[in-house]
């Protein structure tokens, strides 16, 4: 799976956001866009994507911006990439359709457990644990 720009300036922007949940602080798009280096005008869009689905929602205003509508915790992933762009890989009976050949059967079968597989493990994985996981990430590894 290749992640677009789309796909992870969209984690990202759910990421800022999980970081200031508990103040329930909106967050303005430039702040977000100027701390990562994501052309403004494109976050602006992902973010509509992301509230059109019911992941953010926006104030208006001096004050304004976004935040979650959910706790990090309760986002996966999964929730994420596929507001933005994954699509369900192709049910069995559209694999076996038209397939009288047992080899492209069998790869066919096999990309499809890829897909579930991936789905699972983009399901289990939360906003709380990627943003748990990037503050680790970022502190020194030895102390002296």
């Amino acid at each position: 799976m290749k992640l677009t720009a789309r796909a992870e300036y969209g984690c990202v922007a759910i990421l800022e956001l999980a970081a200031r949940y508990e103040s329930q602080q909106c967050v303005p798009v430039r702040e977000i866009a100027d701390r990562h280096a994501i052309p403004a005008p494109f976050l602006m869009h992902i973010l509509l994507q992301l509230k059109a689905v019911g992941l953010v929602e926006s104030t208006r205003g001096s004050a304004g911006g976004y935040r979650l509508t959910r706790t990090p915790k309760e986002i996966s992933l999964w929730d994420v990439l596929s507001s933005l762009e994954l699509t369900e890989p192709p049910s069995d009976h559209e694999l076996t359709a038209d397939t009288h050949d047992s080899v492209l059967a069998a790869v066919r079968a096999a990309w499809v457990k890829v897909h579930r597989k991936q789905r699972e493990l983009l399901l289990q994985t939360n906003m709380q644990q990627l943003l748990e996981d990037s503050r680790i990430s970022v502190e020194p590894m030895y102390h002296i």
